[in-house]
Formats: C-alpha cells, sequence, structure tokens
C-alpha cells in the first residue's frame, strides 16, 4: 500500500509539473481525475488560503455520498501555481480522501483571484426554481426540514449547523421524493408567517399528517393556529398560538422549539383538553392519533 500511495505521488506531482509548466505559455483547462494526492500539492503550493468556510462540510458530504457530478465548474490555477479559485473543493478531496472528475483551469493571472465568486451564489430555491418548480424557496425550505427530520429523527435545535443542514443536493433529492405532497400541501394551508414560517407549517402539517392518517384534521389545525380567530384562552390552539407569539416576541422561536409547541397543542387539542400553558421539554412529544 506505501509503494502504491508513493506511485500516485510521483505521478500527481509529474502531471501538475508538466501542467503548470504548460500554463507559463497559454491559459486552457482539462477535465481531470482530481485525486487526494493532487488536491493536497495544489494546496500546498497555495501561501494565501482563505479561512475554510461552512460550505466544505456540505462538499465532503456529497463527495462521500457520491453525489458530486461534473458540472463544467472549474478549479482555477494561476500561472504561478497557486489556487485562485477551488479551495474548499481542494480540501474536501484532500480530507475525504474522494476522488473527483472536475474541469481545471490553468495560466491565468494570479491576480485574477480577486474577480472570482463575485456573482450571486444559487441557493437552493434557486435550483428548484430552475427546475420549474413553484415557489422554490419555501419547497426547500420544507425539504430541508423534512431531510432533517428523516435523517436526525427531529428537526435539531441548532437547525442551521453545517452538520445538521442538507446539502444543495441533499435537498433536490429529498424534493424529489416530496415534491407531489409539499405542493398539496401549499394548496391546503394557509399562507401566514403571523406565528412562525410558512414552511415550518407545512412541515408540521405533512408530519402530523402522516403520522396520524388525518391530513385533514391536520390541515384545520395547522390553519386555525395561523389565523387565531374565534378561540377561546383555554382552547389548545390559542394557548399553543399564545406560547409562539410570545416566543417570537422574545426572539427565541427557533424551528425545533416551534414544533414541539405545536405537537404539544396538537396532543391537547386531539385528545380533547383545554390547558392554560404549554410546558416545553426540549423534546418532541410522540403525536396522539
Amino acid at each position: 500500500m506505501t509503494a502504491l500511495r508513493d506511485n500516485s505521488q510521483r505521478h500527481a506531482e509529474m502531471w501538475l509539473a508538466n501542467q503548470i509548466a504548460r500554463s507559463r505559455r497559454e491559459v486552457f483547462s482539462v477535465v481531470a481525475s482530481l485525486t487526494p494526492e493532487l488536491a493536497a500539492l495544489l494546496l500546498k503550493n497555495n501561501d494565501h488560503n482563505r479561512a475554510p468556510k461552512s460550505i466544505i462540510h456540505q462538499f465532503k458530504t456529497d463527495m462521500i455520498e457520491g453525489r458530486w457530478e461534473l458540472n463544467g465548474e472549474s478549479i482555477v490555477i494561476a500561472s504561478t501555481g497557486e489556487v485562485n479559485d477551488g479551495q474548499h473543493r481542494l480540501r474536501a478531496v484532500a480530507e475525504t480522501g474522494c476522488t473527483i472528475q472536475t474541469v481545471i483551469t490553468f495560466g491565468v493571472s494570479r491576480d485574477t483571484r480577486f474577480s472570482t465568486d463575485t456573482g450571486t451564489v444559487k441557493s437552493p430555491g434557486d435550483l428548484l426554481t430552475m427546475r420549474e418548480y413553484t415557489d422554490g424557496n419555501n419547497l426547500a425550505a420544507v425539504a430541508s426540514y423534512l431531510w432533517q427530520i428523516d435523517t436526525r429523527g427531529r428537526i435539531p435545535v441548532v437547525s442551521h449547523s453545517p452538520q445538521n443542514r442538507p446539502t444543495k443536493q441533499q435537498v433536490q433529492a429529498t424534493v424529489a421524493i416530496y415534491a407531489d405532497k409539499i405542493q398539496d400541501a401549499f394548496r391546503k394551508i394557509q399562507k401566514s408567517t403571523k406565528v412562525c414560517s410558512y414552511s415550518l407549517s407545512i412541515t408540521a402539517y405533512l408530519y402530523i399528517g402522516a403520522i396520524t392518517g388525518d391530513e385533514d384534521a391536520a390541515g384545520a389545525y395547522i390553519n386555525q393556529l395561523a389565523k387565531g380567530a374565534n378561540l377561546d384562552e383555554n382552547d389548545p390552539i390559542f394557548v399553543a398560538r399564545e406560547r409562539m407569539l410570545d416566543e417570537k416576541r422574545r426572539r427565541s422561536l427557533w424551528p425545533a422549539k416551534a414544533m414541539e409547541i405545536i405537537l404539544r397543542g396538537w396532543n391537547f387539542h386531539r385528545r380533547g383538553e383545554r390547558p392554560t400553558r404549554i410546558q416545553l421539554m426540549g423534546e418532541w412529544p410522540k403525536v396522539v392519533r
């Protein structure tokens, strides 16, 4: 195995040396197998690396899970051999030990690195809209929550951390599974952000409906929670709504907490109980069918 690694290292060094020599004469692009050895060499040649961003975790996840695709976006290497663009992709390859197919452009001026990454990055919602889905941003947000529930068992308390946030590829894969159900929910659930985000309301409706098998009751509950009309103060929907509004006023209504309030309110509502308050336990209750 050591001999094999040494051979891979020598091959990477020779190949890179040839490309850099050519890049001093012209600018060109190649489709190459970016191996961990080659990625490490390119990073070693670069003495002005940026601090790593959270997106590197998403790159690594897609590479490990086989979702990384050759999409034409190039890693850019200056005629000096330094990395102008693509550091995070290189680090992801080096750290995962994966080999990917990618375009590498050689020979540009080192100074052109200041003109890269100046455009707007496409969000998951942008990508879904490009695929001709309607309401791409909310669709992506709901898919992200569903991915978290499917993989983590719930929406994590720190749902925005890189470890708990799906990659763009994972969002699109989740949409492929749930698109019809989510878009049907868009037609049934009132679009309101009074108590929580619309995407979270949709997620709660889908979650309760899937467990109980009673989508009509789940939809009526979520819509009444959004509207808040004709509710007395001991109605569990009113109590849940007021608790969410209070948390929102205090800027402490993160998604995991909002879902716990919604689910506990549903349980009271489903059992016909009339609570005066909803006590939070920091975990989701078992949904009453």
